[in-house]
């Protein structure tokens, strides 16, 4: 019988991959054909884990996410050790029984080519735990300290180390994060991408540790000239202000995307007992310190841009073609998406105003613009006007030249979410 050669069995099984459902029914199947066929099996289902995360999703490049309980998590490593060497991407959410556990403890430390790792702490039961002085930080550390390791995402930490930072960190991303930012660490860290609230909390403390702490010869801990994406939400001024300061050491930024929402996420009254957030009137474009002086240090090397902002009783229009019209003639912009929401008691907006962006993207100002999006969402609960039908009409009305323009892509929907 002719043997196929491994690397085309390995293809056969990515594509069953792709076509498989959420138990590996397909690749369970062939991990049995064979003894060859075992590792190739295992480095897909095994990829990716979720501890305690029975909702976890799947992240890029996987496309499946390994469910299952610390107790399942020591007993598969127990038995069959060497699955551990197959796992890439760990979701691990921290409940307080798992934080003095040896046999859980020891089995983290037997992974041996991790590369990503998110820990968090649940929002609605959060547990007391101090990274410090924890017992199970060491096997984080450890995970932290492996040559693959080069992503981290960290929520609803308290009192963690600066200096347990990965050395060969690439990818960032954190929120609701209480930092120690002593002892120093020893090396300065590359990172490629970082993130900064992603769940609804305030970052401004720990965002400012972060970028003010020094190694031993006095640079940076994190050397923000090598950041090429930064993502961050908006809560109020102080986070304005942070993020202004963060920007403002970076120089080679190629993507960026900033979010205005308002406040931080507040717990509602015992009778709703829900997470909402405040509405900060203060965060248009225009009220932000000029968003085109935050990124001015990266215009040279920015090409998507990125803003999603959310407004209640401040003009929706918030400034976008004033501030779009201050980088033109300097930038090397490829990719502009905005995605504005119109809260229930926000007011519509003169439909020239926002035609002004018609005027502005077909200047000869924005030589490497490929795509314009413009997303509207108007929350029509309660609304008695017809907002979202005029605002739908301007693409007949407002934007006749970025349409006809054939080197441009223009994108622009309106759509409505009836809370």
């Amino acid at each position: 019988m002719p043997r196929l050669p491994l690397d085309i069995v390995e293809t056969v099984i990515d594509i069953l991959t792709q076509e498989d459902d959420s138990n590996f029914s397909f690749i369970k199947s062939c991990a049995l054909v064979c003894h060859d066929f075992l590792p190739i099996s295992r480095k897909r289902i095994f990829a990716s884990l979720a501890i305690n995360d029975s909702y976890a999703c799947p992240s890029q490049p996987y496309a499946y996410i390994h469910r299952m309980t610390p107790s399942r998590f020591r007993e598969l490593l127990t038995t069959s050790p060497e699955i551990a060497d197959y796992i890439r991407d760990l979701n691990y959410r921290v409940r307080e029984k798992d934080l003095g556990e040896d046999a859980l403890i020891a089995s983290l430390k037997s992974m041996t080519r991790l590369q990503s790792l998110m820990i968090w702490n649940a929002v609605t039961v959060p547990i007391s735990w101090n990274w410090s002085t924890s017992r199970i930080r060491t096997a984080f550390v450890h995970l932290f300290r492996l040559p693959t390791f080069n992503e981290l995402s960290l929520y609803g930490i308290r009192y963690f180390i600066i200096a347990d930072l990965p050395p060969n960190l690439k990818n960032f991303t954190f929120d609701d994060l209480h930092v120690l930012p002593a002892p120093p660490p020893s090396s300065q860290i590359n990172i490629y991408a970082m993130s900064i609230g992603r769940c609804g909390y305030t970052c401004d403390t720990a965002s400012e540790q972060f970028y003010e702490a020094r190694i031993e010869n006095g640079k940076p801990v994190i050397d923000l000239t090598s950041l090429n994406s930064l993502e961050s939400e908006l809560y109020g001024q102080d986070s304005v202000k942070t993020l202004q300061d963060l920007l403002g050491h970076c120089t080679g930024l190629a993507h960026v995307k900033i979010q205005s929402i308002g406040s931080p996420l507040k717990l509602g009254s015992s009778a709703d007992s829900i997470l909402t957030p405040v509405i900060d009137e203060s965060l248009s474009l225009a009220g932000l310190n000029r968003v085109h002086k935050m990124l001015s240090p990266s215009l040279k090397t920015l090409k998507h841009l990125q803003i999603k902002a959310v407004f209640n009783y401040d003009d929706p229009y918030c400034g976008i073609a004033d501030e779009l019209e201050l980088m033109s003639g300097r930038n090397v912009i490829e990719i502009i998406n905005i995605q504005i929401t119109i809260r229930m008691d926000a007011e519509g907006t003169d439909e020239d105003e926002w035609g002004r962006l018609d005027s502005i993207r077909t200047q000869p100002a924005w030589p490497h613009l490929r795509s314009l999006i413009l997303s509207i969402i108007v929350n029509s609960h309660a609304r008695e006007d017809e907002l979202a039908e005029s605002l739908k009409a301007m693409a007949a009305t407002q934007f006749k030249g970025i349409t006809s323009r054939e080197t441009v892509s223009f994108k622009f929907n309106v759509s409505e979410d009836w809370l």
